[in-house]
């Protein structure tokens, strides 16, 4: 049954009074009923909305309901602080530390156990201290964000308040009603909300306070716990050593004439084995657990210095000196700990494990048994009883070993769980660093101070103890290693013989087959650029191998410094002297590029310039920029990357002036004299800019921001390759398409000229001797495959390039922190305000550039990839393209506006407005429009289609969405509004069915044979080779007139475009026939009498 008005009127004023007196249950309760009332009525628009204001007010409710809950937490903190804090100091004040009663009386076991159960406590408690004080810095977080929630909180309250006051006057139907409960209930809610961070962040010291108490009491119960712990350990190290001499001690007694037997001594050489490998691994337990104290307390001190990096960032604004200062914070921190050689432990536990498992099968099976049986019974009393106790200390150690060996894999399964925590928070921290430090000055501007920094560095770099360190890796090199060094050097004398003796007559065969059409290959190509890479290898190979050898020398942190720049300079002298093999006579760029010969050996040589003054600059770099000795990274790594910047510029200047191919000849720009001017420019000034930078102290920055430039560039570079390679296996395609063309054309002259020579003609004059190769230049290669080529490769490269600068996002998060403007939406009837800022801008160009980017190659790469290959009719595959491009449009705005902050909801009806007001002054056009997209799902037109509309014939050639274009028989093109189509008459000749009839009178003199006259037009029509047998063509006598006898040909035509050449060759051939038989066409006759 409804509710009338009056009755839910009365519900709502209840809710109201419900509200103000604060029993929140009922009006919640009241809430849910209304909302059941609804589900009651029959559904319609408006009970819809008044059920869905009704349950965002409920949501509301709830909310406001957590509100004041927060709101009495934080008052009962304010009234009751003095007795709390008093609480907790008497529970700090009463603390006593907890004890292990009769510590010295647990065996190993149950040391164990206890170690295992006090650890588990420890963490429990560390983890508790992190809660509490990632709960302080939250609250002092919130003291500064609740300030600045408070003002739009405000804001909000006064638009919900004046909205209140305009529903408080005038009768209200049921929906404004249910509007004014829900404004009644968001006003409760944002009033709580203030009142919550007010009280908030006038207990937040108290709070605080009382956190810090709890901190306290925690830290001294971790202090406690770490005791146990370390008496536990050291009462634990102290039984291994005793159990281990009471082990040597029990392998002490042995009958000597046993000895002599071999099932005897096999077991005592078992037991001594066993004995050693457990007092090796009590030795490895004591390692571990320095090692796991060691980490613990790396731990502890990565957590202290990431809560002060935070607590700092967060209050204080980051200048140049207190940069320098958090560097330092971080630069202090322990190092990655390598996890690789505590798997390899794990796994070697594992296989010892497995091995004596084996083992105590074999020994304990029943034939092993038996045996031992059989000689026991052999041996007398005294003999049996020391040959069964050393089966007896078998046994015991046997067990005590698998025991220990399980231990050590807990132990080293949790070293490497907490190495790997350690490694991630390293991680944590350093990216954190990298995103608020990485705009901030590493190092000091260049002063005199500098100088003295490359002193220093130099004298670094040149002392003793370095190359002693370097001397002693080199000698811990394994065999392997050396092995593989000399296997390398082997390669590489082995390359430099293939490459004087082999090497030159290989590319000059290639050369010679290169532009020859019927020799020519794609694979001598590939081919070319296999070889140009693997004789650019040997220099490179031997030196990164050095380089990697020298990487893994982990105790010394010189040695694995050096073996990390020889392994970049390895990198460098191999991208070098891939271009030298490239840019080489007879090279890729030459001979399958043609690039000219004079323009690449002018730019090698200035490249090869650069790059052997460039070694010795990177090598120095990548040596000094690892070093924690700060004069050695803010001297002499700096002076290096200067050095290297401006020397980089400065080749690049001079590569500039040459003309190369690269810059004019590839059609991959629209403007390229533009492209190349950019492209230079920006070549020549990234690292002025980024020497100026490190100069000025912000070496991290331009040394980072500087290297993904540099990947960039390579990652262009191969692109590029990719390109030029693509492009030359197009135009093999087409060279080879066209000569096959050639070749068969010429098989059809020489079958038509050897038809029409005479049997005696013995002559060869006329015959083709040779075939002419087509030339076929790049620029006949079709223009939409190449566009779709570039389209593709940039798309990919742009998205390459963003995957290799994600890992520089955190630097940029700097754009989120510039507000351009804000936007203010409506969730569940709650407003927010967002903030649009630079990122989001950035975010909205990406999205509109790659949207312009796919509407201009999308039809091409449609009809490359896909119509082609599916059976459409005429003008469908059109119409796809054209509504795929109409919904990318529909996307990239609706996604680029909505990052703008211009939602749909704000739009609607603003364009509902503007659709009714252009509906009516521009409703031509928008019928125009309209009636586009009726064309493209109906279909009454089709590209190509033949149309004769407004006395107008022609074929279609465009449909866009305004209007369509006709080229008519005069190759005019006609724009015909789409309206037209849809509400005028017109003829599509080819919508269904191409074939049109053609209806051709022909008219002879009275008198003539109509049989003769009939059979001689059906034989012109049967001669006809553009006349259609099916339909069959029909002749009719049709009247007689004036003139003479009138006769009608209906004949049927395969398209549109035949129907004047069929009516040329048709009327050609009756002419013929009507001469050759004396039928004489029909002319007009006046028959005039004279009278005398």
């Amino acid at each position: 049954m409804t509710l009338s008005i009056f009755s839910r009127g009365f519900l709502v004023s209840l809710l109201f009074f419900c509200l103000a007196a604060q029993a929140n249950v009922g009006g919640e309760s009241h809430l849910k009923g209304l909302i059941s009332s609804l589900d009651t009525q029959p559904s319609n628009l408006n009970t819809q909305q008044q059920q869905l204001i009704y349950e965002e007010s409920l949501a509301l409710l709830k909310e406001g309901n957590s509100y004041r809950e927060k709101a009495k937490y934080y008052r009962g903190i304010i009234n009751n602080f003095s007795r709390l804090r008093k609480e907790q100091q008497e529970q700090l004040n009463q603390y006593q530390a907890p004890v292990i009663e009769n510590l010295a009386e647990l065996n190993s076991n149950q040391l164990n156990e206890q170690l295992t159960i006090w650890q588990a406590k420890l963490s429990n408690t560390n983890s508790q201290i992190d809660e509490l004080k990632q709960r302080q810095y939250r609250i002092d977080l919130d003291v500064s964000e609740n300030h600045q929630r408070s003002g739009p909180l405000r804001e909000q309250l006064n638009t919900v308040r004046a909205k209140l006051e305009q529903l408080e006057f005038g009768v209200l139907n049921e929906v404004e009603e249910a509007e004014r409960v829900r404004a009644q209930v968001n006003e409760a809610s944002l009033t709580a909300q203030l009142a919550m961070l007010e009280l908030a962040a006038q207990s937040a010291n108290h709070r605080n306070e009382l956190l810090q108490l709890e901190i306290s009491l925690l830290q001294r119960t971790q202090l406690a716990e770490k005791r146990i712990v370390e008496s536990v350990k050291n009462r634990l190290s102290l039984e291994h050593r005793a159990e281990a001499q009471r082990l040597s001690d029990q392998l002490a007694f042995a009958a000597p004439e046993l000895l002599n037997d071999p099932i005897v001594k096999n077991l005592v050489e078992q037991n001594q084995l066993l004995q050693t490998e457990l007092s090796a691994l009590f030795e490895q337990s004591e390692e571990i657990a320095d090692l796991q104290e060691e980490v613990n307390d790396e731990l502890e001190h990565i957590k202290l210095t990431f809560a002060n990096f935070k607590e700092q960032v967060s209050w204080l604004k980051v200048t140049r000196s207190y940069g320098e200062y958090l560097r330092e914070q971080i630069s202090s921190l322990p190092k990655f700990k390598a996890v690789a050689p505590i798997e390899q432990q794990i796994i070697e536990v594992r296989i010892s494990k497995h091995r004596h498992q084996n083992l105590l099968y074999t020994q304990r099976n029943q034939s092993q048994r038996k045996a031992q049986r059989e000689f026991i019974a052999t041996l007398n009393e005294e003999q049996a009883r020391i040959f069964n106790k050393h089966l007896k200390l078998n046994q015991q150690l046997s067990d005590k070993y698998l025991l220990e060996l399980d231990a050590r894999l807990f132990e080293l399964a949790r070293l490497k769980l907490d190495y790997s925590k350690l490694n991630s928070q390293l991680n944590t921290i350093n990216q954190e660093a990298n995103q608020e430090l990485f705009w901030t000055a590493d190092v000091k501007a260049i002063d005199l101070s500098f100088f003295s920094d490359i002193r220093y560095s130099l004298i670094w770099l040149f002392s003793a103890q370095q190359y002693s360190q370097l001397s002693d890796a080199i000698a811990k090199l394994s065999w392997l290693w050396l092995g593989w060094l000399l296997l390398v050097a082997a390669s590489v004398a082995y390359i430099y013989y293939l490459k004087k003796h082999w090497l030159k007559g290989y590319l000059q065969r290639i050369d010679s087959k290169t532009g020859n059409i019927t020799r020519d290959k794609f694979s001598y190509t590939l081919a070319n650029l296999l070889v140009s890479a693997v004789f650019a290898t040997p220099v490179a190979l031997f030196i990164g191998s050095v380089g990697f050898a020298l990487m893994y020398e982990w105790e010394s942190s010189f040695a694995r410094d050096l073996g990390d720049a020889l392994f970049n300079v390895a990198i460098v002298l191999w991208l070098f002297h891939l271009l030298q093999q490239f840019c080489q006579k007879n090279g890729l760029l030459n001979t399958h590029f043609k690039w000219p010969l004079v323009n690449i050996s002018q730019a090698i040589t200035l490249i090869r310039r650069v790059v052997y003054v460039s070694l010795p600059l990177v090598f120095i770099l990548n040596l000094c920029i690892l070093q924690t000795s700060q004069p050695a990274y803010s001297g002499l790594a700096r002076l290096a990357f200067i050095a290297l910047l401006l020397w980089v510029a400065y080749g690049f200047h001079s590569i500039y002036r040459i003309e190369l191919p690269v810059n004019y000849h590839l059609d991959i720009f629209k403007a390229p004299q533009l492209a190349k001017k950019l492209i230079w420019g920006a070549a020549i000034s990234i690292p002025l800019m980024a020497a100026l930078a490190s100069a000025a102290g912000f070496f991290a920055t331009a040394f980072t921001v500087y290297w993904q430039v540099v990947l960039s560039f390579i990652i262009a570079a191969v692109f590029l390759l990719g390109y030029l390679l693509i492009h030359r296996w197009m135009l093999l395609q087409r060279r080879r398409i066209a000569f096959d063309r050639a070749k068969v054309r010429r098989a059809e002259m020489i079958a038509q000229r050897q038809s029409e020579e005479d049997d005696s003609s013995s002559s060869n004059e006329g015959v083709i001797d040779s075939i002419e190769e087509p030339v076929i230049d790049l620029d006949t290669i079709s223009a939409q495959s190449l566009g779709l080529l570039r389209a593709a490769l940039v798309l990919s490269l742009v998205l390459v390039l963003l995957l290799s600068w994600s890992e520089m996002t955190s630097a940029f998060s700097f754009l989120d922190n510039i507000t351009l403007w804000e936007s203010s939406s409506s969730r569940a009837g709650v407003a927010t305000v967002d903030a649009i800022t630079l990122r989001s801008l950035g975010s909205a160009l990406l999205v509109f550039f790659f949207a312009v980017v796919l509407i201009r190659n999308l039809p091409g790469l449609l009809e490359l990839m896909v119509l082609q290959h599916l059976s459409l009719n005429p003008g469908t595959g059109f119409a796809i393209t054209t509504m795929i491009n109409y919904m990318v449009i529909l996307f990239s705005i609706f996604s680029g506006f909505g990052l703008l902050g211009i939602e749909w909801s704000k739009l609607q009806w603003l364009v509902a407005a503007l659709t009714v007001g252009l509906g009516f002054g521009l409703q031509e056009i928008f019928a125009n429009f309209i009636s586009g997209l009726i064309i493209l799902f109906e279909k009454p037109i089709r590209i190509g289609d033949t149309v004769t509309i407004r006395e107008l014939t022609g074929t279609i050639s465009n449909i866009e969405t305004r209007a369509t274009t006709i080229v008519d028989w005069d190759r005019k093109e006609i724009i015909v509004p789409n309206k037209a189509f849809i509400t005028e008459q017109f003829i599509n000749w080819s919508l269904t069915d191409p074939i049109t009839r053609v209806v051709l009178m022909v008219q002879v003199k009275q008198g003539s044979d109509n049989q003769l006259v009939n059979k001689l037009l059906q034989e012109a029509v049967d001669a006809n080779s553009l006349v259609l047998a099916n339909p069959a063509p029909e002749i009719y006598f049709t009247e007689y007139t004036n003139n003479g006898m009138k006769f009608e040909m209906r004949v049927h035509v395969s398209e549109m475009r035949y129907r004047l050449p069929m009516t040329h060759e048709l009327y050609t051939l009756i002419n013929d026939k009507f001469k050759a038989n004396n039928i004489e066409i029909a002319y007009p006759q006046l028959d005039i009498s004279l009278n005398p």
